[in-house]
């Protein structure tokens, strides 16, 4: 029974190419003896990229040793690499004057490397000519020997890719001599050497939706960070069929679907091929990246407001820009920045900052008296109070005015007034710099203590906070277990979640200095936890000494008070001080170098330790 052949829907109609690009592009090729897939797969796009002076460039022949099914290259037995190619395909890019080139070949199954070494020379000899030119190469499996794809890996070009092609399923019938797990592990071996990694798709030849999306998470879950998916289109018709013509909504939705699951980049559209519009693709990426600059002043994007620089500033405002951050080559060391509070930069960062700016919040469920919301960690903090209260969500209000972000609140664990941010944090989602993955871990894998969390110790260098669910009240059930606060709202007899954030917000104004008039890093010391047993010696010398209850065997004392009694509120060094209100704020005047910042807080310090023998601890981070 003869197969019927579908009939090409108008989505499908591709351009034809003309103009001197085409010409200088054809005429180059042929002149240095050069190959392209765009003629050997017979590429629809071909007229349109020579056009544009862009051709992906083929190595080591146009013969390939395998005969897959979809492939229009000539197979058979290849002739031997010319020596003399990669110094030709490097002339060829300076000629085009190429920003960005993708390489690729034929599999060599006939040589001991498998070719191997001819891709790293080839790319070496590209990048040697061209330094301005980021390298894509889209390479073979190699058999997925690890000491010939390191061969390629050593080389560093700055984005490998390598194409599973098709399902689990149909790779059998569609691929020759390959392996659709083979082909996973290749991508893996690639993503953990540290390279930006890609990979492309074909659908049309008879998958399911489902085995489309499975493949998606599968690369995905393999490493690979950018992806291609297009309409499989029969070159010949000794080549297989094609079953269907996917619909561009159909694309679009495959597309959502990875960028929903964590790809950095997607490119999904029937003439999409691998290297369709690369060039234009890595500058998305770039864009993405959100470099902000080089030896940038970073003084309004932290609270102390010192006049410092750093190298390289990057800032993120969508999660899926992480994974393309840190698998690509980011100058170390790396520091997180969210709004910059209680923070201190010693000086220059000689680094990477990547700020935080993601935004979101959301209600995710509810349940009787709790409602659970979700929250990106870039958020301003005392934003999200205001929402939570205004959409009433209880809980948060005795938080409000801490400057600071959503993120930050987990990694300080920050509290006021009796309350605690790990009261109501049930899961953090974290982006692991290593594995380039995100996971999610409880609110008790954090280990919360005061001021404290598992983010400033053993998972400092390993995480970065994405998202936070908060588990709050529907009730209006209001907490004022800090005396103060209680006190100030003794006379009223109906207080509201909304009352008791103002009551706040008014206190924090009266003792606390704004950090948009007098810049600061909000509380400098933590408030020091002793034993009753020295608690008592000190209260017999000092019986005024402000304190609370810290468990059974010990007692917080107020660090403001210590420092008070010490004599150094309102204490002033040259522009760094000790705010005339908070002796537990330091403040910059005007022009504060950090040094200043620094000497004085080791001086208070020193004044404590003399006055009391209680050691104060920093709560701001020097970075």
């Amino acid at each position: 029974m003869k197969m019927k052949i579908l009939r090409k829907p108008d989505w499908l109609k591709v351009k034809f190419g003309g103009g001197e690009n085409y010409k200088q592009v054809k005429q180059l090729i042929e002149d240095n003896g050069l190959h392209t897939i765009c003629t050997s797969g017979k590429c629809p796009n071909m007229g349109e990229c020579w056009s544009r002076g862009t051709a992906t460039l083929m190595i080591l022949g146009d013969i390939c040793t395998r005969s897959c099914k979809f492939c229009a290259t000539r197979t058979g037995k290849p002739l031997p690499p010319d020596p003399n190619e990669p110094l030709k395909l490097a002339r060829s890019v300076k000629i085009l004057k190429l920003k960005h080139v993708v390489i690729t070949s034929v599999d060599r199954d006939d040589l001991p490397d498998f070719g191997a070494s001819h891709w790293a020379e080839t790319i070496r000899s590209c990048r040697s000519l061209n330094p301005e030119t980021t390298i894509e190469v889209l390479v073979p499996d190699f058999q997925n020997k690890e000491e010939f794809l390191e061969i390629v890996v050593d080389a560093a070009p700055d984005i490998i890719s390598h194409n599973v092609e098709t399902v689990r399923r149909l790779t059998p019938g569609v691929r020759s001599k390959a392996d659709y797990e083979s082909s996973l592990s290749v991508l893996r071996y690639f993503y953990s050497r540290g390279l930006l990694t890609k990979s492309g798709i074909m659908i049309g030849i008879g998958e399911t939706h489902d085995e489309i999306l499975e493949t998606i998470k599968d690369l995905y879950d393999a490493g690979c960070r950018i992806l291609t998916i297009g309409q499989y289109l029969q070159p010949t018709a000794a080549h297989i069929p094609v079953i269907e013509y996917i619909h561009p909504d159909s694309f679009e939705f495959y597309k959502n679907y990875a960028l929903e699951i964590g790809y950095a980049q997607v490119e999904s559209a029937p003439l999409v091929r691998s290297s369709y519009m690369a060039e234009q693709s890595f500058s998305d990426l770039k864009s993405k990246k959100r470099i902000v600059g080089h030896n940038v002043s970073i003084k309004q994007m932290h609270t102390f407001r010192t006049d410092v620089k750093v190298e390289n500033l990057i800032e993120i405002d969508e999660l899926n820009q992480l994974p393309l951050v840190f698998s690509s080559s980011i100058q170390m060391p790396v520091f997180i920045l969210g709004a910059g509070s209680n923070i201190l930069f010693r000086g220059d960062y000689k680094g990477t900052i990547v700020k935080i700016s993601t935004k979101g919040i959301q209600k995710i469920s509810e349940s009787g008296e709790k409602v659970n919301i979700m929250v990106a960690a870039g958020e301003d903090w005392d934003s999200l109070v205001q929402h939570c209260v205004t959409n009433g969500w209880n809980g948060l209000e005795n938080l409000s005015s801490i400057p600071g972000t959503a993120g930050a609140s987990v990694i300080q664990n920050i509290g006021a007034f009796g309350v605690e941010a790990k009261d109501f944090i049930t899961k953090v989602e974290l982006f692991n710099r290593t594995t380039h993955d995100f996971e999610w871990k409880t609110g008790q894998e954090c280990n919360f203590g005061y001021r404290d969390s598992r983010f400033k110790h053993d998972w400092a260098d390993k995480y970065i906070v994405t998202r936070v669910e908060f588990e709050l009240s529907l009730q209006e059930n209001v907490n004022l277990s800090y005396e103060a606060l209680k006190k100030a709202l003794s006379g009223l007899s109906n207080i509201t979640p909304s009352i008791v954030r103002d009551e706040v917000m008014k206190v924090r104004a009266s003792r606390l200095p704004d950090v948009q008039k007098l810049p600061n890093g909000g509380s400098f010391f933590k408030n020091p936890v002793v034993s009753k047993e020295k608690f008592q010696k000190i209260q017999s010398q000092y019986p005024d000494v402000v304190n609370y209850p810290a468990g059974a065997d010990s007692v917080k004392l107020a660090a403001g008070w210590l420092i008070d009694q010490a004599g150094w509120k309102g204490k002033r060094y040259g522009d760094a001080g000790v705010h005339e209100k908070q002796a537990l704020v330091l403040v910059n005047y005007g022009n504060a170098k950090p040094s200043d910042i620094i000497s004085l807080s080791e001086k208070i310090q020193a004044s404590v330790k003399e006055k009391y023998d209680v050691d104060l601890e920093r709560e701001v981070i020097f970075v």
